[in-house]
């Protein structure tokens, strides 16, 4: 299924998508270390899985 912008298209037209994400507060790893535990809402590697999953959604 084509999203709806992608099925208006003009020849030499492209549609961009822009993400965005404020501060990860230098959190690579999903690990809270106040809290000394893991915590999986944490992190690059969070932002990193959630632009997967975009990028997997609107693939063509």
């Amino acid at each position: 299924m084509l999203h709806p912008f992608s099925a208006r298209a003009q020849a030499n037209q492209a549609h961009l998508r822009i993400m965005e994400t404020t501060d990860i507060h230098v959190n690579v790893l999903p690990y809270d270390y106040y809290a000394d535990k893991a915590n999986d809402t944490l992190g690059l590697s969070r932002t990193a899985s959630l632009a997967a999953n975009v990028r997997s959604h609107y693939a063509l």
